[in-house]
């Protein structure tokens, strides 16, 4: 399953902007789901909950950043199956991918992005650095990719943890529930492969039900969509926004659950423990004549190097002791990515706030 949320580009000032419109595919549970949340009232009908974003950007502090490209022609398996996806051809060398280190945290996140993404790097690392840092731990890759002639959707998250934005550049004001609202998917979809989707416990779905609201009309899309809607409202109230009373009396039990799971994920002063998405991926070699097409192999595409390390959401028994400890070693992934930069760009001030 994916989920995905259409954000249209508006000119200076807020603007208004309509309901984003998911992508995702169904299961046999969704017909009872709808119905349960066709039944809720929805609580900000007319302009969704982008109104929240300009007082919730001016709260998130912006953390420090570092850029450092890498070599060209490596590419992450991961950016090179999304850009294969899209509707017409791309050649597999052109995005570019760099390292983007915060100070909060040690470990770099992959951010891949094509030419026709019309975002860049710099915007991208400014505002994913915006989240708290727990968040961010919840995200393996950033992409900035091309968008179809035909498509609605213009931000997508997938069950391996990745951001994909699609062609259009994120307003700087109202970027803010759109991040909150994908990194909130790769929130809920982290123990997928595990168990289920937080969004699918009996512990959200009892908070569901004790409710008689949902955030907004989106979010009586599914439970997945109503859970990431959720999540931007909780770290509305958690940066020290409000609510009118009798408007979060209706969703209370929502917020809740959130808070009673992900208090210290929604923490702007947390701290980066450790990744909850591992960083491990392939990367690819990509020939200059390779070309991707919707359909067939990577034929021309060469492994280049594997990190050692099961993903934390993508492990197996094989990898697993007796005792039910990792049995694999540590990953080298790191080392390989500081190969393979060539030259950095440093962001030692604060990032222009839009």
């Amino acid at each position: 399953m994916q989920s995905a949320t259409q954000v249209t580009q508006v000119g200076q000032g807020p603007g208004t902007l309509p309901p984003p419109i998911s992508i995702y595919l169904a299961n046999d549970s969704d017909e009872e789901c709808r119905e349960v949340l066709a039944n809720k009232e929805s609580l900000f009908q007319n302009d969704g909950l982008w109104p929240f974003a300009p007082d919730m950007v001016a709260r998130l502090p912006c953390t420090k950043f570092r850029i450092t490209k890498w070599t060209h022609g490596y590419v992450p398996r991961a950016c090179v199956r999304e850009l294969a996806s899209r509707v017409g051809s791309y050649s597999a060398k052109d995005p570019s991918v760099v390292n983007v280190t915060y100070t909060d945290c040690d470990t770099p996140w992959v951010f891949c992005n094509h030419p026709q993404s019309r975002m860049r790097d710099s915007d991208m690392a400014e505002q994913f650095g915006r989240l708290p840092v727990k968040m961010r731990s919840h995200v393996r890759h950033v992409m900035g990719l091309p968008r179809g002639p035909i498509e609605t959707c213009e931000a997508y998250s997938n069950f391996d943890g990745d951001i994909v934005f699609l062609g259009v550049p994120i307003h700087p004001v109202t970027f803010a529930a759109v991040w909150v609202h994908e990194v909130a998917h790769s929130i809920d979809s982290i123990t997928f492969w595990q168990d289920e989707e937080f969004s699918a416990t009996e512990k959200w779905l009892t908070a569901v039900e004790k409710d008689s609201a949902v955030p907004t009309d989106y979010a009586t899309t599914n439970q997945t969509e109503n859970f990431a809607e959720n999540f931007v409202l909780a770290l509305y109230v958690r940066t020290g926004g409000v609510i009118p009373k009798d408007k979060w009396n209706k969703i209370k039990w929502q917020q809740k659950a959130i808070v009673d799971k992900y208090g210290d994920v929604l923490d702007p002063n947390g701290t980066c423990s450790s990744r909850k998405r591992a960083i491990c991926d392939e990367i690819i070699c990509v020939y200059p004549d390779s070309w991707l097409h919707t359909k067939g192999p990577y034929s021309l595409a060469q492994v280049l190097a594997k990190s050692d390390t099961v993903g934390e959401d993508h492990h197996t028994q094989k990898d697993l002791g007796e005792n039910g400890k990792r049995t694999t070693r540590p990953s080298r992934i790191l080392p390989i990515l500081k190969k393979l930069s060539r030259y950095s760009t440093h962001w030692d001030g604060q990032p222009k706030t839009a």
